[in-house]
């Protein structure tokens, strides 16, 4: 039997053992030369290749800048920042670190703050403990917050608080970005305390990290620390700096010179808290003999002069006075200022002038005879300014406080030294050597045995010099130099040059240009109210440069000022012409002087305004308009009354005859006198004399009036008015007792007196004829001389004049004395009744005589 060769086909699949090794992807090594390609590679789902990726990557960026440019403009930012929050810690670490390498570039910087990555990475630092992800996570935030609005975004995220914390992070590059992150912060001025008014904030991590190994901790520490002091508002921080041991740790740095890189900070902030008393109290002496011992050994002259300058504000305290003072140090640094390094001489002076108001520091100065040495230094043309500066600062603050050093200064060889620093004014000059120089010698003016000495042609020439425009603001300076004339006014000297140099008109010009400075224009106004009370002659001068007018004219400034208007007072009292002519009435105290006069026909109010009022000097040698013609008094003592014989005989003395005997044209004085020129009216003088001896012979007083001291006696005023009355009467009724005195009389004998003399200024004694006005001149005049307080009132029309007087209503006894500024006019004196009359002020029979009805 044959076997059959067909198989059985069984019912099972048949399973390919190798399908799994033939459908994976075979791991592969590719040699990727382009960082685009690379930069793909991060959108991976696999974190071995985005770790490989990032590390390669970052590897490149921190080449060179130029490849962190190339990874942006290839557009690694898309892919990157998505990165940021990846799960995987290695993954955050390499693209926090990358992201930290390439965002120095200004368009990063400008994506990432537009996209408010402030904000999450400030909540990466907060929140993530992974000391490299917080590392590169603060190292963004210390370049984002370099701008305004990075600092902005900082300021919104409210995390501010976890910054100081961080400085006791075991990493350095920790400490070091948040110590970038806060000294951003507080380089604000308006945000230095959003660090120290946190809840939690305590300086003591920046004190520790000033002993740090690494020398960018310790500058940004003690740039912090110096803004902090800097800017501190109360006596906390000073206290927590004390407590956390600063001072100490300066003082411990500055010991050692490996860290001298370091020490000029630290004299900063040694120099921003030495002036707080607490820490002053426990730490001076020794911080201030350590900073002159670290003087001696250190050869730099920046530090030097940075240790001076802590001494300098050691001296603004009281208790560091004291103390340099009792360490016997203040030699040494006396013998400091004739230093020749720029920086260090001042900083020495700076020292002297704040030692200057301790007593016991200040004798022991003087003794090391310290104003010679700064007056070398201020001589010195080869310093620089800021040497020049200090040391004429300093020689202020002494001249204020010792006498001698005053005298000394005007006796030594080197007393021009002012007028010298002065005579350089300009642009290159600093304001504070001028300001500085006229504080000197208006400290030296004040004194007057000292005050004589030092006037000079040259003083006052350099000082009228500081008054030239330059392109800076000069104001300050002008202020000075017109205190410092202030100063000097009192002396005739310095009123002398001042008329040779124009000086009244130079500072006048600096006041018209209205300057917005009420200092300054305060001290011109006082200026010009001492020129016309120690020399009237000024008010002429005034009155030409249209003064008045103008003064006048600016109510606001007097107002704004109220010296001007003091000083406008003090010209119209002193220039009694001028008020006359502007107000029409010379009170009871407007005690008139010689070569006092008045015009004989009122000006209109438009004359006065353009300045036509008559100014005597220029009206004498210019001999002007004939038809202006001007009554004046001259009384001088100084002239020798000569017999003329009776009055009857003077009466008919020809005019000719006085003139030949007195020299009747003017004489000159000295040609800077107020009275250049001086009428001999004798016939005036010898009315005072009789008409004193009129009031003697009945009893009265004929003491000249005084405007401030002087009292009235009350009965006697009626008496004197009356007097006197008849007195004038008498002079002025004309050479024909039968013959009426009228205009046309008074005209005919005015120009009879123009022809004799040649000129239109009549001397008030030499007229025979008068009216209402004349009249009433002539009795003001006289009552000034023996004490009767009496008004001048000039009338609006036919040149009506008249006199006021003041007569009090008294009990028969006693007899009391008025205050002659006290006394108040009622009563008019008719003076062309015969006899005179009294009418009581503001009765029909006053407005008919004044003509006013």
């Amino acid at each position: 039997m044959v076997k059959s060769n067909k198989t059985t086909i069984s019912s099972k699949k048949h399973e390919d053992r190798e399908l799994a090794s033939k459908t994976a992807f075979e791991s592969t090594s590719v040699e990727i030369q382009s960082p685009q390609t690379m930069i793909l590679l991060l959108a991976s789902k696999e974190d071995f290749v985005i770790l490989k990726a990032l590390f390669t990557l970052d590897k490149y960026a921190s080449k060179m800048e130029q490849n962190a440019r190339v990874l942006y403009e290839e557009g690694i930012l898309t892919l990157l920042l998505p990165l940021l929050n990846h799960s995987e810690l290695f993954v955050k670490r390499f693209a926090t670190k990358l992201l930290s390498e390439i965002n120095f570039l200004p368009p990063v910087a400008e994506i990432l703050l537009q996209e408010k990555f402030v904000l999450p990475i400030m909540e990466m630092l907060n929140t993530i403990e992974d000391f490299v992800v917080k590392e590169f996570a603060s190292s963004m935030i210390a370049e984002l917050t370099r701008s305004k609005a990075g600092h902005s975004q900082l300021l919104e995220t409210n995390l501010i608080h976890i910054l100081v914390p961080l400085l006791t992070s075991s990493d350095p590059d920790i400490k070091k970005n948040c110590l970038q992150i806060i000294y951003n912060t507080i380089q604000d001025p308006y945000d230095h305390s959003l660090i120290t008014s946190l809840p939690d904030f305590t300086i003591k991590p920046l004190i520790d990290l000033l002993m740090s190994d690494f020398v960018a901790i310790q500058n940004l520490s003690l740039d912090i620390l110096n803004i902090l002091t800097q800017h501190r508002k109360d006596n906390r921080l000073s206290k927590d700096f004390q407590n956390a041991g600063g001072i100490m740790k300066m003082l411990s740095i500055l010991k050692n010179f490996e860290w001298k890189d370091v020490h000029g900070k630290c004299l900063d902030v040694l120099g921003n808290i030495y002036d707080d008393p607490n820490i002053a109290q426990n730490f001076l002496k020794d911080g201030v003999l350590q900073l002159f011992s670290y003087m001696d050994f250190v050869n730099d002259l920046h530090l030097r002069r940075k240790a001076v300058e802590v001494i300098a504000k050691v001296t603004n305290t009281g208790l560091g006075r004291k103390v340099l003072a009792e360490s016997g140090l203040i030699s040494k640094l006396v013998s400091m200022v004739p230093e020749q390094s720029v920086g260090l001489a001042g900083a020495v002076c700076q020292c002297v002038a704040g030692l200057s108001q301790d007593y016991q520091a200040l004798q022991q100065m003087l003794a090391q005879d310290v104003v010679r040495k700064l007056l070398t230094v201020m001589a010195d043309p080869d310093r620089a300014w800021d040497s020049r500066t200090a040391a004429t600062s300093a020689l202020f603050e002494i001249l204020q406080r010792d006498v001698d050093s005053c005298s000394f200064v005007v006796e030594s060889e080197m007393k021009d030294v002012f007028e010298s620093i002065l005579s350089q004014h300009d642009e290159k000059m600093p304001a504070l050597a001028s300001i500085m120089t006229c504080n000197c010698i208006t400290v030296l003016g004040s004194h007057p045995a000292i005050r004589k000495k030092i006037v000079s042609s040259s003083l006052i020439s350099s000082l009228l010099g500081c008054f030239k425009e330059l392109p800076e603001d000069t104001m300050p300076v002008k202020l000075s130099a017109c205190e410092a004339l202030c100063s000097l006014l009192s002396e005739p000297e310095t009123r002398h040059y001042l008329r040779i140099f124009n000086g009244l008109e130079t500072i006048w010009s600096a006041v018209t240009q209205r300057p917005n400075n009420i200092q300054f224009l305060q001290s011109a106004a006082t200026f010009l109210h001492l020129c016309v009370t120690n020399d009237k002659g000024f008010t002429a001068t005034l009155l030409q440069l249209n003064a008045l007018n103008w003064l006048l004219s600016q109510g606001g400034l007097r107002n704004q000022c109220p010296a001007w208007e003091v000083a406008l007072e003090t010209i119209l009292n002193k220039f009694l012409p001028i008020k006359f002519a502007m107000t029409g009435r010379l009170d009871l105290t407007d005690i008139t002087e010689s070569n006092f006069y008045i015009t004989k026909l009122s000006l209109t109010r438009n004359q006065l305004d353009k300045n036509q009022f008559p100014i005597l000097e220029y009206f004498i040698t210019n001999n002007c308009c004939p038809i202006q013609i001007l009554y004046v008094a001259n009384f001088e003592e100084n002239y020798k009354l000569a017999s003329f014989g009776s009055f009857t005989s003077k009466r008919s003395a020809s005019t000719k005859s006085i003139l030949s005997k007195n020299e009747s044209f003017l004489s000159m004085t000295s040609s800077y006198n107020c009275e250049k020129f001086r009428y001999v009216d004798v016939y005036l003088q010898e009315y005072i004399e009789t008409l004193k001896a009129i009031l003697n012979q009945n009893g009265l007083s004929s003491i000249e009036s005084d405007r401030k001291h002087s009292v009235v006696d009350g009965d006697t005023v009626k008496t004197k008015a009356l007097l006197i009355g008849d007195f004038v009467a008498k002079q002025m009724s004309g050479t024909d007792r039968f013959e009426r005195c009228s205009i046309h009389t008074l005209d005919l004998h005015v120009n009879e007196l123009k022809v004799e003399i040649m000129n239109s200024i009549i001397p008030v004694g030499w007229m025979r004829v008068g009216l209402h006005l004349e009249r009433a001149f002539l009795f003001k005049v006289l009552a000034d001389r023996v004490g009767l307080p009496a008004a001048l009132v000039r009338g609006q029309y036919h040149q009506r004049g008249w006199v006021e007087v003041a007569v009090p209503c008294i009990p028969p006894t006693p007899r009391p004395d008025y205050p002659h500024h006290l006394l108040k006019p009622n009563h008019v004196v008719d003076l062309m009744a015969s006899p005179v009359t009294l009418y009581p002020l503001n009765s029909y029979e006053a407005s008919v005589y004044c003509g006013l009805v």
